[in-house]
């Protein structure tokens, strides 16, 4: 079962990135656990974000204009980005693949809402809780821990829409 959104943006430096998004409220937060490729979700940046964008191989900004740091820097080092993308950071969560096209501003979401327990997305505590989070931890870190499946909290709002609740 899977879960797409389409949103739009403007185009902020040109280029296609494909992979894995990681919402990022404060750069400093040691929880962040950044991966080089991932693609960084902000609502904006200051300074402080440059490590991150270099790593990323896009950029999606929320409250952003064509003169603020995120897009001087994402043009500079040619990473795609696309600003501007209302509620990004809410609708976007931590481990949703996403296709963007940064030159036509077009950002698909696609969203597994069952995974193995253990997937890299299992590591987001906002989606799955920190159990989930733990258990995938202790995975990645070859503990013997039972195999399953983890079904994404998106799943109760797609239900509550689909029955008008």
């Amino acid at each position: 079962m899977k879960l797409e959104k389409i949103l739009s943006g403007r185009t902020c430096s040109n280029g296609n990135a494909e992979g894995y998004a990681n919402v990022i409220q404060n750069p400093f937060d040691k929880n962040n656990n950044f991966m080089e490729g991932e693609i960084l979700v902000v609502k904006q940046t200051n300074p402080n974000y440059t490590p991150l964008m270099y790593l990323s191989s896009g950029i999606i900004g929320e409250v952003n204009s064509l003169l603020c740091h995120l897009a001087i820097v994402s043009r500079e080092a040619k990473i795609p980005c696309i600003i501007s993308v209302r509620n990004a950071t809410q609708i976007i969560k931590t481990g949703d693949y996403i296709i963007m096209d940064a030159t036509k501003g077009e950002i698909k979401l696609e969203r597994e809402l069952v995974y193995k327990l253990g997937d890299t997305p299992c590591k987001s505590v906002e989606r799955f809780g920190s159990k989930i989070a733990n258990l995938s931890e202790l995975i990645s870190k070859k503990f013997p821990v039972p195999k399953g499946y983890v079904i994404d909290s998106s799943i109760k709002e797609l239900f509550e829409k689909k029955h008008c609740l």
